[in-house]
């Protein structure tokens, strides 16, 4: 409990923020998410405590650069009667040599999370819809980059457990490449999640 009221209160003492970047889904469950009626709540708190983004089918960059080599979401607390969660998202971008952190409240609803996100001054709150889990995988939609994503699929991202991470998630794949297309940009990358999760800012 003390973890956890610290972590609100770290989360609440800026202004109510958001800085738009890759969602931060992530997933845990047995099942597609028909089957499902908590799927987004079983995967925000499940056991592992980092989440990582695999691959996407959009760009987040204005200028349209593959500049984003890992985004990992950590698990700060639960809150386990109303269904929500703090967590703390990280990324690298190339661009700018820098790794950026940032703070998301999520609420859940069945199959869809939404995260309102902390950065500087700034709010923002998205909803992502969970199309597939397995427990150690995830497709989520991204409704918020359709527009960017490849001709007309919808935006999708593909986000695995930290457990999971050297996993060939055959059945994410499966439901990825039917759901989202084939185009995939890669932004896992070990050495800057290493990095991160070290400790260090770039």
């Amino acid at each position: 409990q003390d973890s956890c009221t610290t972590a609100m209160t770290t989360l609440f003492a800026a202004t109510f923020a958001a800085f738009i970047i890759a969602p931060f889904l992530t997933s845990s469950g047995e099942n597609s998410i028909n089957n499902e009626t908590e799927i987004a709540w079983k995967f925000i708190s499940g056991n592992w405590s980092n989440m990582y983004l695999k691959h996407r089918n959009f760009l987040t960059d204005s200028e349209k650069r593959d500049n984003i080599k890992c985004t990992t979401a950590m698990k700060m607390c639960l809150i386990n009667n109303t269904q929500s969660a703090v967590y703390e998202t990280r990324w690298y971008n190339v661009t700018a040599n820098k790794t950026y952190k940032i703070s998301s409240w999520y609420d859940t609803n069945g199959s869809v999370l939404s995260a309102t996100h902390t950065y500087g001054n700034l709010t923002e709150t998205d909803n992502y819809t969970f199309v597939f889990t397995d427990g150690n995988c995830a497709v989520t939609l991204v409704p918020n980059y359709d527009k960017a994503a490849n001709n007309c699929y919808p935006a999708c991202e593909l986000w695995v457990q930290e457990g999971s991470i050297q996993d060939n998630n055959t059945s994410c794949d499966d439901v990825y490449n039917t759901t989202c297309g084939q185009q995939k940009i890669t932004i896992y990358n070990e050495t800057y999640c290493e990095i991160m999760n070290n400790g260090s800012m770039l």
